[in-house]
């Protein structure tokens, strides 16, 4: 969302990384969005997978973005809230090979969505999780948010323990 700052943040943290193993995509998906500092230019993109290739703008971007999506291991979406809830992991499908990488990360609770999981960003990749880790202003949601994904990199083995932020 284009009004969520803090993922932003979070990216250009990741970005100066050196990746032991694998390899770390960083994707701002609506930048349209972004430059305009609103959350969304027709419709929210989270609600409209797996877009419409003659839709409004998100499902457009939605249409072009899903092979995209299917083609990583694990995609990691990072959003704010103002719901006042704090560090909460969502996923919109559970496996078992899920649960490890919910243990590496130890947020305070993972959220199962099921109301609009088929449309989420999230739904259409392999594995996907949206960390919701507070409000977009709140240094201690950057931190937080980093200190979480990092955590998944590690049990993932893209980075090293030395990479890690302290606490």
């Amino acid at each position: 969302h284009g009004s969520e700052r803090v993922g932003l943040k979070v990216a250009a943290y990741f970005s100066k990384l050196k990746i032991q193993n694998g390899t770390l995509v960083i994707n701002v998906a609506n930048t349209k969005a972004v430059k305009m500092r609103k959350r969304f230019i027709d419709s929210d993109l989270n609600r409209v997978f797996p877009g419409k290739k003659n839709g409004n703008h998100e499902e457009k971007l939605a249409h072009r973005m899903i092979n995209f999506i299917r083609t990583f291991d694990l995609v990691i979406d990072v959003h704010s809230t103002e719901t006042g809830v704090d560090s909460t992991l969502i996923i919109t499908h559970y496996e078992s090979a899920l649960k490890p990488l919910l243990k590496a990360i130890a947020p305070k609770r993972t959220v199962f969505m099921s109301a609009t999981k088929s449309n989420a960003l999230i739904s259409q990749a392999r594995q996907g999780i949206a960390f919701e880790y507070g409000k977009d202003k709140d240094p201690k949601t950057y931190s937080e948010t980093v200190r979480g994904v990092s955590r998944a990199l590690l049990h993932l083995g893209l980075i090293s323990r030395a990479t890690l932020p302290k606490n």
